[in-house]
């Protein structure tokens, strides 16, 4: 019946349909063509990481036994390991004899830190009474050398009598002579 429809149309109506069914064609056949080169493009994707796969198994079971040589080895050297926990033990020991001596020396240090400290404090005091004993020297031989000069300016003063007994009689008196000396010249 579609075949009757069709002839029985005009002649420009049947040329649009046939157009229309070149292009749909043509659509079909491009869309037939992605899709094929689609497929191929993931077949060749797919093989490739079918291969990169296998080479990766192949590696992986080759380093296996390379695993399973060393975990061999591993496990006859964790035996003859089996002393290890008495040398931890006596380093532990070791370690706490260590500790107690560093804190004994930390301690030391401190006291001598403040030993020093102390020193120090005790060299500036002794500085002080130095310079404070050396003042007093100072002005003991200034007064000293003035009372020299007044000495020497009043000198003739203290040789007249009334002076000299007086000066006598404010010097103390011994309150006991000597045994054997008599009253000389000499004794007041």
């Amino acid at each position: 019946m579609a075949v009757a429809a069709v002839i029985g149309l005009d002649r420009s109506t049947r040329m649009d349909i046939i157009e229309s069914d070149q292009w749909l064609l043509l659509a079909a056949a491009a869309t037939g063509i992605t899709l094929l080169l689609s497929v191929l493009v993931i077949a060749v994707r797919t093989r490739k990481e079918l291969d990169a796969l296998r080479r990766s198994v192949q590696t992986v079971q080759s380093d296996l036994t390379e695993v399973v040589r060393i975990a061999d080895r591993t496990f006859v050297g964790l035996q003859e390991l089996s002393g290890v926990g008495l040398h931890f033990r006596q380093i532990k020991r070791d370690q706490s004899r260590l500790s107690k001596k560093l804190k004994m020396i930390s301690s030391a240090m401190e006291t001598l830190g403040g030993l020093l400290q102390l020193r120090e404090e005790t060299q500036k005091r002794q500085d002080e009474e130095i310079k404070e004993i050396a003042d007093t020297s100072r002005a003991l031989q200034d007064w000293s050398s003035r009372m020299t000069a007044v000495y020497s300016d009043a000198g003739h003063l203290f040789e007249s009598e009334p002076i000299r007994e007086l000066i006598d009689w404010f010097e103390p008196q011994p309150t006991a002579k000597p045994p054997g000396r008599g009253n000389g010249a000499g004794d007041r």
